[in-house]
């Protein structure tokens, strides 16, 4: 997704939500402006939308993209959603991969 972010050119937000509660986080807030896409997004619950993986080509531009900006690495995250996260990764190497 293109954004306004003048330090990357897209976000891409495959994990999404996070169990942390911490009282200034800004995912929490813009999470509550999509309940008319996902109700586990809406909530902040912590889940994997990897069908968005297939936004990532080998054959793409070389891009800076800012990834799972609605969720937080450092929290309990299943390997069954970072693995295939990586893979990607791996494979669409001309891109760099900015991840907080």
């Amino acid at each position: 997704m293109k954004n306004k972010i003048v330090w990357c050119d897209r976000t891409l937000n495959i994990i999404f939500g996070c169990l942390f509660g911490c009282p200034f986080c800004y995912a929490r807030v813009q999470a509550k402006r999509r309940k008319q896409a996902c109700q586990l997004c809406y909530e902040f619950k912590p889940h994997a939308h990897l069908e968005r993986l297939k936004q990532l080509t080998v054959r793409q531009k070389p891009l800076r993209i800012f990834m799972d900006s609605m969720s937080d690495w450092n929290s309990k995250m299943l390997d069954e959603w970072l693995n295939p996260i990586l893979d990607k990764m791996r494979e669409c190497k001309q891109h760099i991969f900015q991840i907080l």
